[in-house]
C-alpha cells in the first residue's frame, strides 16, 4: 500500500503559547494563531459525560458520519468530497446523542477490559479493577461483586473473566439492525444543521460565560457555534475559514497544522464553481492522496511547512480568518471520545 502524504512541519517556527495568566497580552485583532494554554480548563471539568447528558434533551437526534473501521482500526480520514466518502464507505445517519457518547464509552471499556485479560495473561497483574466510571484503580477490597471507587465513590459490579477482576462487558449500541456493531464503525458529529444555542442551551450558557476575557469576548460575538464529536481519529480537509476561529478542546487532543494567507497558492485551492466562494475554501490535494501523488501533483505544497499545535484538553486555540489548517484528533483516553467546540466571530 502507497505511503499516504503527511505534510511537512517547520522545526524551527512553532504557533506561540501564552497561559491563562498573559492573555492581557493576547490583541484584540489576530495577526497569527495563539494557543491559550489552559485557557478553558475549567470548562473541561465541568463538562463531563454525564454532565453534557444531563443537558440533552431526552432523544435528541443528530446527524453523523459513519465510516467502517477497517480491522478494527480508526480509517481516521472524513473526506468531503462524494467520490472520496463512497470510496471509504462514509454514510450520514441519524443516531440519538446519547447513544453517540455511549458508543465511545463502550469502544473504551472493552479495550480495558482486552488491555486487563491481556496482562493477566502476560503475568504483568494477577487482580486488577478499574472504576467505570472515572478509570482509576479500584484498591479496596471486593465484596461479592462490587467494588467502591475510593477515588469517585462510583459502585463497580465486576466478575472474574479469565482470571482477573475487570470490568463487566459493556453492551454494544447497536445501529439500524443487529449486525451493525458500533466496534465496527467510526462516529463523527459535525452539529450544524440547528444552532447550538438551540441543541445546547445550558452548555451555550457554560460556553459564553467562559472565565477569560480574551475568549469570552470572542464567544460573545460569534455568529456561529459549533460542536464536533468524534469515536475515532479523525483528519479534516485542509481549508481555511473567512472568519476568526476559537478551538475550544473539551476532551481528547487535535494537532492542528497551518499556514498564513500569504501561502494561499501553495495550498492549490479548488476553483469557486458556482460564484459562492464555499469551494475555494478547500485545497484539491485529497486526504487519501499517496506521498508521490502529492509530490508530482501538488510539488510546491509538499514543500511548504506548516507551523503546528497540539491543543489538549482544556486548551483553547485562536485560529485568524483566512489561515489555512487541517486537524488531526485524537480521543481522550478516558473518555473514547474527543470534544471541542468551535466558534465563528468577526472583530474587524
Amino acid at each position: 500500500m502507497a505511503q499516504r502524504f503527511e505534510f511537512k512541519i517547520s522545526e524551527v517556527n512553532r504557533v506561540r503559547r501564552v497561559t491563562s495568566l498573559d492573555t492581557l497580552c493576547v490583541p484584540l485583532i489576530l495577526v497569527e494563531p495563539i494557543l491559550v494554554v489552559g485557557g478553558a480548563q475549567a470548562l473541561t471539568k465541568r463538562w463531563s459525560s454525564e454532565y453534557i447528558l444531563s443537558t440533552v434533551q431526552d432523544e435528541l437526534e443528530v446527524t453523523v458520519d459513519r465510516v467502517p473501521r477497517p480491522d478494527g482500526k480508526s480509517c481516521d480520514v472524513f473526506p468531503d468530497t462524494k467520490s472520496e466518502r463512497a470510496a471509504l464507505g462514509v454514510e450520514e445517519i441519524t443516531i440519538s446523542f446519547q447513544d453517540l457518547i455511549k458508543i465511545g464509552e463502550s469502544r473504551l471499556e472493552t479495550k480495558i477490559e482486552q488491555s486487563l485479560v491481556e496482562a493477566q495473561r502476560s503475568g504483568e497483574v494477577q487482580e486488577e479493577i478499574l472504576c467505570r466510571k472515572c478509570y482509576n484503580h479500584v484498591d479496596q477490597d471486593v465484596q461479592g461483586a462490587v467494588a467502591i471507587c475510593s477515588v469517585c465513590g462510583f459502585r463497580n459490579v465486576v466478575g472474574r473473566k479469565h482470571g482477573v477482576w475487570a470490568l463487566a462487558k459493556p453492551s454494544l449500541v447497536t445501529l439500524e439492525n443487529e449486525e451493525d456493531s458500533s466496534l465496527c464503525y467510526d462516529y463523527y458529529m459535525q452539529q450544524q444543521s440547528w444552532p447550538f444555542k438551540t441543541l445546547f442551551p445550558e452548555l451555550f450558557a457554560d460556553l459564553t460565560n467562559i472565565g477569560l476575557q480574551c475568549l469570552r469576548e470572542r464567544i460573545a460575538v460569534a455568529s456561529a457555534n459549533v460542536m464536533w464529536l468524534g469515536t475515532g481519529k479523525t483528519r479534516s480537509q485542509l481549508h481555511k475559514d473567512r472568519k476568526d476561529n476559537v478551538i475550544v478542546q473539551i476532551c481528547g487532543m487535535k494537532r492542528v497544522l497551518l499556514w498564513p494567507p500569504e501561502l494561499e497558492k501553495n495550498m492549490y485551492p479548488r476553483q469557486d464553481a458556482d460564484g459562492t466562494h464555499f469551494e475555494d475554501r478547500f485545497s484539491q490535494v485529497s486526504l487519501t492522496c499517496s506521498q508521490t501523488e502529492v509530490e508530482a501533483s501538488y510539488p510546491t505544497i509538499a514543500q511548504t511547512a506548516a507551523i503546528s499545535a497540539e491543543v489538549n484538553e482544556g486548551d483553547a486555540l485562536l485560529i485568524p480568518a483566512n489561515w489555512w489548517h487541517q486537524v488531526d484528533s485524537q480521543t481522550c483516553k478516558k473518555r473514547g471520545y474527543h470534544l471541542m467546540v468551535n466558534s465563528f466571530y468577526s472583530l474587524a
